[in-house]
């Protein structure tokens, strides 16, 4: 789960990072209240340490509040 101050390209250098990680975005949704944007993605990784390092290079994007593994999230790692 991402939360972070709405502004244009913001989804954009999100998805970057995940890409640039070649890891695979199996969906995503957003929703809007009082200029924060809630970004809940759903991701295909192999590893925690990517996961870990994957959440801390999307915490450095401009804007970005915080950037967690939900509390909801079921652990699959892919092969």
């Amino acid at each position: 789960m991402v939360y972070a101050w709405d502004r244009v390209g913001l989804l954009r250098d999100i998805t970057t990072i995940i890409a640039e990680a070649k890891v695979n975005i199996a969906s995503m949704s957003t929703t809007y209240q009082n200029e924060v944007t809630s970004v809940f993605a759903t991701v295909e990784i192999t590893t925690m340490a990517q996961l870990t390092q994957l959440l801390s290079k999307i915490q450095g994007v401009r804007g970005v509040i915080s950037a967690t593994r939900s509390s909801q999230a079921k652990i699959s790692l892919s092969s």
